[in-house]
């Protein structure tokens, strides 16, 4: 009998703890209206669904493991029609050691960009554009995979002296050579 509410204890964390798929609209029936909210709501493993529109709110991943996507981040069409555009502070801030399972995914950023500070999230098929100041702006050991559709509109990177290879690197904007190119940064 003890063993069997032992290994109750032990697998019942495990069918509590399944990921789920969070969808926010600000214009229609969804679980959340507002990224923050569905963010916030969020635990390790879900997916957020952003559903197309404009969403003029900061979104700060708070070092949570999740995905936050378009509702087609292979749909060029449905990339540019969810935008993230904070008018104050960055439109979305990695700064609390993300990593690799922390996701950005087919999304339209612009406002004030992406930023990174001391993280690795994983920056996936979105476009960049518009932004105030930097597109993405990485600090303090930096290193996001970016993996992105496209930086608008083409202009070179601009690098200023670095220890890392994101460290104070300013994507002012630029268009990747390909569709999901990988844009590879370079050795400091």
């Amino acid at each position: 009998m003890k063993n069997r509410v032992l290994l109750l204890l032990c697998v019942l964390p495990l069918l509590s703890s399944e990921a789920k798929v969070i969808t926010v609209d600000d214009n229609g029936p969804a679980d959340f209206s507002t990224i923050p909210e569905a963010v916030n709501a969020s635990a390790d493993g879900d997916v957020i669904v952003v559903k197309t529109g404009t969403y003029s709110q900061k979104v700060v991943f708070n070092n949570k493991a999740i995905r936050l996507t378009s509702e087609n981040p292979d749909d060029p069409n449905t990339v540019q029609a969810t935008i993230i555009a904070a008018a104050e502070g960055y439109s979305v801030s990695f700064d609390l050691q993300e990593g690799s399972q922390s996701v950005l995914s087919g999304l339209t950023i612009t406002g004030r960009g992406i930023h990174c500070y001391g993280t690795s999230p994983t920056i996936s098929k979105n476009v960049v554009r518009n932004c105030a100041g930097y597109g993405i702006e990485g600090e303090n050991n930096a290193a996001p995979p970016l993996q992105v559709t496209s930086y608008a509109p083409m202009v070179s990177p601009e690098y200023t002296a670095a220890t890392d290879p994101l460290q104070a690197t300013r994507y002012p904007g630029t268009r990747a050579a390909s569709p999901s190119a990988t844009v590879p940064l370079p050795a400091m």
